[in-house]
């Protein structure tokens, strides 16, 4: 938004340059600060770039006033020579840049304008983030207290001003529904998932919330249970793929359609062994089967069950069983 009670400097401002092509939008121009609050509540810009004397109300009272209702908004200082004590003042009430009118031109316009929108779009990326890691823990971590993590979300959310722009609020409800999507079929409740869009970041920030609180019970309830949907299907996922040399917890976690962190919490609580270790067991009760037959050398049954070397294959077996494989095949086990 550009303040300024001056029409030719709004009118210069506005075709200095092709301001949409350095990520810009010029979405109101006011001539006092009087007019600049009520565009500010219309339009709610990421960047105010503002004269500090200004009949009705001046630049310093405007920013001190919006300031109070939107903490997000970065002010840039339009000043003559003789305002710097103006200019001063606004910085210090928090203004991120100024401009000599004097010197005006599209490369200094620029220089004051393009820092502040990098800052604003570390704020914004920073904020997504934020929410989307919080949303994904408050999932995840079911031995985690969820009411901190709830109020750290809170926090997140009032960090980003996604009234202020449409693009933040889609790219938030985006992400986010995709992480809640993925978790119904975790559960085996896909079916009850209905894609939703939202007016305002207080709609998203409360259905979020709701959908926590809802898949959290889901967790506590399959707790109570001795195997999960997803063990189950890591379980059977290693069981048909074991003799894969390359078989690794990404992939079991991909075919449990979870996340790998969940995943091995989940499947070391339910069965007693990690993911790693229930490979290890799977490949060597089938290696006994196979060396109890008689018809393999130990090598080949190295190969035949997943080991990437006869030699690592004696290790592991030795580790599980207090036995060499030659030594097991001659016993009676």
């Amino acid at each position: 938004m550009i303040v300024d009670d001056d029409k030719i400097t709004t009118g210069d401002l506005q075709r200095m340059m092709d301001w949409r092509r350095h990520g810009f939008d010029i979405v109101a121009v006011a001539n006092n600060g009087k007019v600049g609050l009520i565009k500010h509540e219309e339009t709610r810009p990421h960047i105010v770039l503002t004269d500090v004397v200004m009949p009705f109300m001046d630049g310093l009272e405007m920013i001190k006033q919006i300031r109070e209702k939107d903490s997000n908004v970065s002010f840039v200082i339009l000043s003559a020579y003789g305002e710097f004590e103006y200019a001063r003042k606004a910085i210090e009430l928090g203004a991120d840049g100024y401009v000599l009118k004097a010197t005006l031109n599209e490369r200094n316009l620029l220089y004051a304008l393009l820092p502040v929108r990098e800052k604003i779009l570390a704020r914004i990326s920073k904020a997504h983030l934020s929410i989307y890691t919080l949303v994904s823990s408050c999932i995840e971590r079911l031995h985690n207290d969820l009411q901190p993590m709830l109020n750290n979300l809170d926090d997140a959310f009032n960090d980003i001003d996604t009234e202020a722009e449409v693009a933040e609020l889609s790219t938030i409800t985006r992400q986010t529904s995709e992480l809640i999507e993925k978790t119904y079929r975790i559960h085996g409740k896909q079916d009850f998932f209905k894609q939703k869009s939202f007016a305002s970041k207080s709609e998203l920030h409360q259905w979020l919330r709701q959908q926590i609180t809802l898949i959290r019970r889901w967790l506590e309830e399959e707790q109570e249970n001795i195997i999960s949907h997803s063990t189950s299907k890591a379980m059977l996922y290693i069981e048909t793929n074991y003799q894969d040399k390359n078989l690794n917890v990404r992939d079991i976690a991909d075919a449990a359609s979870t996340s790998v962190s969940w995943l091995s919490t989940r499947f070391k609580k339910e069965t007693g062994c990690s993911l790693k270790e229930y490979i290890i067991k799977i490949r060597i009760d089938r290696a006994k089967k196979l060396l109890r037959q008689g018809n393999c050398r130990v090598y080949e049954v190295a190969d035949l069950v997943g080991f990437s070397s006869g030699q690592y294959f004696s290790k592991v077996f030795y580790n599980n069983t207090k036995l060499l494989p030659h030594q097991y095949r001659g016993s009676d086990e």
